[in-house]
C-alpha cells in the first residue's frame, strides 16, 4: 500500500507541475534555496569588488568608492577610507559592472557614487571638503535629471 500511494503522489504532482497549476512542494522549496543562495553570491558581488593593482590584489567596498578617474588606459579608484588605487581597466569597462543605480558617468575621464555626492557648485561636483570632478556638457543632462528626482520643492 505504502509503494502504491508513493507512486499516485508522484503521478498527481508530475500532472500538476505539467498542468501548471501547482508546482510540486519540493521543487518550490529547492528553488527557493537556490535563489537564497543566489542572493547571497550576489549580494558579495555588489558589496565588494576585487582589482589588482601593481603586484597586488585590493579589495574595494564599492559603497566606499567616491569616484573613479580615467588616465588613458589606467584607471584610479578614490575611496573614503583608503589611498587611491590605480588599475589597468577602461572606464567603460567599470562604468559596464558598476551598479547603474549609484554611479553614474558624469565626464569623459570620471565616474562618480551618487551617494557621496555632497554639493554641486556651478559644473563641479564635490565630495566632502577636499575633493571635486568636473562635471561634463555631454552628461550635464542625465545628472541633472538624477539631481531632480531628490530635489526638494
Amino acid at each position: 500500500m505504502r509503494s502504491a500511494e508513493k507512486v499516485k503522489q508522484q503521478f498527481d504532482l508530475r500532472n500538476a507541475a505539467s498542468s501548471g497549476k501547482e508546482k510540486p512542494v519540493a521543487s518550490a522549496e529547492e528553488e527557493t534555496n537556490n535563489n537564497g543562495e543566489k542572493k547571497a553570491a550576489a549580494g558579495w558581488e555588489n558589496d565588494y569588488v576585487f582589482v589588482r593593482a601593481d603586484s597586488r590584489t585590493v579589495r574595494l567596498k564599492i559603497s566606499d568608492i567616491q569616484y573613479i578617474e580615467s588616465r588613458k588606459e589606467y584607471v584610479v579608484i578614490f575611496s573614503e577610507n583608503s589611498i587611491p588605487v590605480m588599475t589597468l581597466f577602461s572606464l567603460k569597462s567599470i562604468e559596464e559592472k558598476l551598479p547603474k543605480d549609484v554611479f553614474m558617468r558624469v565626464h569623459r575621464s570620471f565616474i562618480v557614487n551618487l551617494t557621496k555626492i555632497t554639493e554641486v557648485v556651478q559644473n563641479r561636483i564635490v565630495f566632502g571638503k577636499d575633493a571635486s570632478v568636473p562635471l561634463g556638457d555631454q552628461y550635464k543632462k542625465d545628472f541633472q535629471n538624477f539631481l531632480n528626482q531628490y530635489f526638494m520643492k
